[in-house]
């Protein structure tokens, strides 16, 4: 009888979930270490692309039978004025839904999950956790964007920096109809609407503001901004249940490589990005996706160069993809801003087609 192959997984969010379901449905024991002491990640929702959404049918997770597809609206001014409109249909479309619920899907019944437990290195065989090591045939890291397994392998590398805008997250209890998805666009700052199933709605904002300033009263600062700004999005901000901010932070430059002996790192853990493509969770879950096919019928060591090989460049393309659209949207000068209206109004005129190319190299991609 062959033998079981292990895997320890430092992160139970949406990447590490991910990997442990597509490592299990191929034969292998995993246990999840996490260091939150649930796995209720509040809430907030997520918008998964097409290519996400077919990585995750792969393994077995139908999405879309939970989630309310949007593909129509687009590009706005804070005086409503749509700039670029997105009407056609664009690939598979979104599919968005409450990230609690992904979560529960993702989370695999036949996994050792440990909460309440905190990742402090990595050695060339383990995982160290405040619970002593772990020792396993691979070991992934998808402890996110501070990720220690990431900082152990890779002490020399710089880091990460301030994407110079920090970015707010709600979901407000709505009634969703006649909305249509759209950004708009304004000096220093942008306001996202994307429309959910049951009477909800998603909405993400981001001001050009100095790093590690966190708002006492977010809601009131939302209010403040995007008060005056085209309807709903007063209305949203007044209905809003929560109101999560967090400061944006890429790394400095792309890591040399996914992997290092028995250890992968992925999603945030290797590639953070920020959230101007809507990219970050659903290459989690490209990465966790290839990372369980690349390593079928070989050795862990020999097999691991593979998944950099796989993931390196589109990732990095995708990060630098992500960042110009995060300088060109939280631009801040009059005149600047001005030209760049002027700018995506020629672009909304050109045939659909057109913008739709810009994007297929991310979204169709397939496992």
């Amino acid at each position: 009888m062959d033998k079981i192959r292990t895997a320890v997984i430092a992160g139970a969010g949406i990447g590490g979930l991910t990997a442990a379901t597509a490592l299990i449905r191929r034969g292998w024991r995993v246990t999840i270490y996490e260091k939150a002491a649930s796995l209720d990640p509040g809430g907030t929702a997520i918008a998964l692309a097409p290519n996400a959404l077919r990585a995750l049918e792969s393994i077995g997770v139908d999405v879309q039978a939970r989630s309310t597809p949007r593909t129509t609206g687009g590009l706005r001014t804070p005086n409503g004025d749509w700039v670029i409109r997105t009407d056609e249909h664009l690939g598979d479309g979104l599919a968005v839904l409450p990230r609690g619920e992904l979560i529960d899907l993702l989370r695999p019944a036949a996994a050792d999950l440990r909460l309440d437990t905190t990742i402090t290195g990595v050695t060339a065989k383990s995982l160290v956790t405040d619970r002593g090591e772990v020792e396993a045939d691979l070991i992934v890291a998808a402890d996110g964007i501070r990720s220690v397994v990431r900082q152990g392998r890779f002490p020399k590398h710089p880091g990460l920096r301030y994407a110079n805008y920090t970015a707010f997250r709600f979901v407000a209890p709505f009634d969703t109809d006649g909305i249509l998805a759209s950004e708009t666009w304004g000096r220093g700052a942008r306001f996202g609407i994307v429309p959910m199933s049951a009477g909800q709605v998603y909405c993400y904002a981001a001001l050009n503001a100095p790093a590690g300033r966190p708002y006492e009263d977010p809601r009131a600062e939302l209010r403040r901004r995007f008060g005056g700004w085209h309807a709903p999005i007063g209305a949203l901000i007044e209905a809003a249940v929560e109101v999560l901010q967090h400061d944006v932070y890429e790394l400095t430059r792309p890591l040399p490589a996914y992997h290092f002996g028995p250890i992968a790192i992925l999603g945030d853990a290797a590639h953070p990005m920020t959230p101007d493509l809507g990219q970050g969770g659903c290459q989690a879950i490209e990465d966790a996706v290839v990372l369980a096919q690349v390593l079928e019928g070989g050795a862990v060591r020999d097999r691991l160069p593979a998944f950099t090989a796989a993931r390196h460049r589109r990732t990095v393309t995708i990060v630098r993809q992500s960042r110009r659209m995060a300088r060109v949207g939280q631009l801040s000068t009059p005149l600047v801003v001005s030209a760049r209206t002027g700018a995506m109004r020629l672009v909304g005129r050109l045939p659909a087609r057109f913008t739709e190319r810009a994007l297929s190299p991310v979204i169709d991609w397939r496992p």
